[in-house]
């Protein structure tokens, strides 16, 4: 009866993420079609820093690096079912039409130069709040508050945000090269609490972890082109209640709310930067 019960949390939690978040077949076929031919191409311009690290061992990685080495959807299930572990990453690019090529004020590099405007590509504007930098902080860094939808997760509800310190880079060629990383977050979680059931579940005894990165250039052999990363990891503790499910629909439930995600990221990115950039070009004209 328990485990009959669990199982129908899982069919409504599934069915209220998709009516939430459709997930349209058009859209998680060009993620999958960028990520199988794009990755090794626009992994390039950061091969060099992974080259360095290919000799390690996986725990030896920094995991800001082993999130931008994977592809598509990840998830790490212990045999024990205590400790879960998922995220996906996505691979982003966008051919940007520039009207003015010889003005350099105008070019893709500085372009991609201001934070803010790289931020409002991959996330929504009105899900993205600024934030105070940290004392201390003495680098030209900015940093930015993501705020999520709502997420859902059998007994539990997530509706996260996510602050992250954002800056712009000059690589070895000289270009300009967009970096973020999370520095911290708030899952803001709610949970069902079922009749008779004794264990607390809260943040600290879940011990939630979320970790987001990402990077993103123009193409160093095409300058309309506009690449990058975003990978993004959250890991913590199973309440016992959970670990009677089948790891099978663990395992879906986990892929429903990365989908869920990545069609954010990548669903309007290639139309986005098109009319963001236009944006950029044709101001002070």
């Amino acid at each position: 009866m328990i485990t009959h019960f669990f199982l129908s949390l899982l069919v409504v939690s599934l069915s209220d993420s998709f009516k939430s978040y459709p997930l349209p077949s058009s859209h998680i076929e060009k993620f999958f079609k960028f990520a199988l031919t794009e990755r090794d191409h626009v992994r390039g311009w950061f091969s060099s820093s992974l080259a360095a690290s290919s000799s390690q061992s996986e725990t030896d990685i920094p995991l800001t690096e082993k999130i931008l080495r994977r592809t598509g959807f990840h998830l790490d299930l212990s045999d024990d079912k205590k400790k879960i572990e998922f995220g996906s990453t996505v691979t982003l690019t966008s051919r940007i039409n520039q009207i003015n090529k010889v003005d350099e004020s105008k070019s893709l590099a500085q372009f991609i130069s201001n934070p803010r405007r790289v931020a409002s590509l991959i996330w929504d504007p009105l899900m993205i709040e600024k934030i105070d930098r940290p004392p201390g902080d003495t680098s030209n860094s900015v940093y930015y508050r993501l705020k999520l939808m709502k997420l859902y997760f059998v007994m539990i509800t997530l509706q996260p945000h996510v602050d992250m310190k954002m800056m712009t880079k000059t690589s070895s060629s000289g270009s300009p090269k967009f970096m973020m990383e999370s520095v911290a977050y708030e899952p803001n979680f709610n949970y069902l609490i079922l009749a008779g059931s004794k264990e607390p579940i809260t943040a600290e005894s879940l011990s939630l972890k979320i970790k987001v990165v990402g990077v993103m250039k123009e193409d160093g052999s095409d300058d309309e082109l506009l690449q990058g990363i975003v990978g993004f990891l959250v890991s913590g503790n199973l309440p016992r209640v959970l670990r009677i499910v089948p790891r099978l629909a663990l395992g879906k439930v986990c892929k429903v709310i990365c989908n869920t995600i990545v069609n954010k990221l990548s669903g309007s990115f290639e139309t986005t930067a098109q009319e963001e950039y236009m944006k950029f070009e044709q101001a002070d004209l």
